[in-house]
């Protein structure tokens, strides 16, 4: 168990270390290889990239290419416009690392991007439906349909 426990720890510290390299790279300052001074996942959201552990490793992706992260039981589902990743990470620390400008919770189990929205539709009990631009659609609870309006107001009036 120690032993397994120590290659867990090495993993870490050298996933740390490739983020602050990546970082150091686009910074231009040098190129050393060495521990990290944040864990690698609360670095590199605020740079724009989502660092989460999969099946077969760990996953960058972009913040800018999540459309929409979707609990179901133990497995959180990161559907990009290249792919769906699938992690263990649960969706609050998901939500927790995310910028709540770019992304909200349109459900208890659904946070979306709000720059993929196309349309809101809204259903005659106060759910709604959120018409993504790769043509998914996703559902709104009535509770939080208000304040995905909002976001979206929000996103359109800061549009370029």
């Amino acid at each position: 168990r120690v032993l397994t426990t120590l290659e867990r720890v090495r993993q870490r510290l050298d996933e740390r270390a490739l983020v602050d390299w990546a970082r150091e790279l686009s910074e231009g300052t040098s190129l050393t290889l060495s521990a990290g001074r944040a864990p690698a996942e609360k670095a590199s959201a605020t740079e724009g990239v989502l660092v989460v552990k999969s099946r077969g490793g760990t996953e960058y992706l972009p913040l800018s290419c999540i459309e929409v992260i979707e609990s179901s039981g133990d497995i959180v589902r990161i559907a990009t416009t290249e792919c769906v990743v699938e992690t263990s990470t649960p969706l609050f620390e998901l939500e927790r690392r995310l910028d709540p400008a770019l992304f909200i919770r349109t459900h208890r189990a659904i946070i979306v991007n709000v720059r993929t929205a196309r349309r809101l539709d809204t259903a005659s009990r106060g759910c709604g439906l959120l018409l993504l631009h790769s043509g998914r659609t996703v559902s709104v609870s009535r509770r939080r349909i208000a304040a995905v309006r909002q976001a979206l107001r929000h996103q359109v009036s800061s549009a370029p």
